[in-house]
């Protein structure tokens, strides 16, 4: 496999505008998919989406584990990147079948139901996008990343409101928009991963007693985004359960405005992880 360019180590300033850009230009594209899916699909298709998110983002918050962060301050490498990457495979398929149990006794229509886990397998792929991410981080390399969230954006963003406006239903559209993250993921941000911390293309490793361990040290890094997201998200559900779904997508795209300029100024912090990381082992 051809791997893509990986560009050089940045200075922290270097690094922060990519990270800052990266992430602006992320927002701004999933802006287009919002706009797309109530322009095409309506307020209650929004609200559905919206519902998918409350369940599916708790869930693979906690089962991402941190496992980002963890990386990407792991400057003495305790653990393998294909370490990192295995422990992510199996959390991410644990919190699908999280997300199939919720979508069972929650939901009342299959079409709300296959939403929900076409919507978690995107956030599967997302948690093995972020480690990659956590790669790039430590290895001061956030162009990577920039590049990796452009590609994710715009081209699945693109490509669901096309689909959209020729008529596919709202599953359909995120069906391409799965296809295209797991595309990005396959083709750019695992190799690139894999070759800066490995030198070569590595499959992830799955080790019993190693990745109970990578957990029990990483999970605690989790929990308060877990709870912060509980916290987001509960409105949803609430307004669900009393209002129904076109409350709900009125709500998910007022608060995605919200929630967007806390991504940017998060992508500073994400940005200086790396730079960070090696001072905290020599102090």
């Amino acid at each position: 496999m051809t791997v893509p360019s990986l560009g050089e180590s940045a200075s922290a300033r270097t690094s922060i505008f990519h990270s800052v850009g990266g992430q602006l230009s992320y927002v701004l594209s999933q802006m287009l998919v919002l706009a797309a899916l109530a322009r095409f699909e309506g307020v209650e298709a929004t609200g559905a989406f919206g519902f998918a998110m409350a369940i599916a983002t708790p869930t693979f918050l906690l089962a991402h584990m941190g496992l980002q962060t963890g990386l990407a301050t792991d400057a003495k490498r305790d653990f393998a990147f294909v370490e990192y990457a295995g422990l992510a495979i199996v959390a991410s398929i644990i919190g699908i079948l999280v997300c199939v149990i919720f979508g069972s006794l929650l939901l009342e229509t299959q079409a709300a139901a296959t939403l929900l886990i076409i919507i978690a397998a995107q956030k599967a792929v997302e948690t093995l996008s972020l480690v990659c991410y956590g790669a790039f981080q430590l290895q001061r390399r956030m162009n990577l990343v920039a590049r990796s969230l452009a590609l994710r954006g715009w081209s699945s963003a693109v490509i669901f409101a096309s689909l959209l406006a020729a008529g596919m239903p709202a599953a359909g559209a995120f069906s391409a928009q799965l296809i295209v993250w797991s595309a990005v993921l396959v083709l750019h941000d695992y190799p690139l991963a894999s070759h800066l911390l490995d030198g070569r293309l590595a499959l992830p490793r799955f080790h019993r007693k190693t990745m109970s361990a990578l957990a029990m040290v990483n999970l605690p890094l989790s929990l308060s985004g877990f709870l912060n997201a509980i916290a987001n998200n509960l409105p949803r559900l609430v307004l669900s359960a009393y209002f129904g779904l076109a409350a709900v997508g009125i709500y998910t795209v007022v608060a995605y405005f919200m929630q967007a300029g806390t991504m940017v100024i998060n992508a500073v912090n994400q940005a200086l992880l790396g730079h960070f990381a090696p001072v905290s082992y020599t102090h």
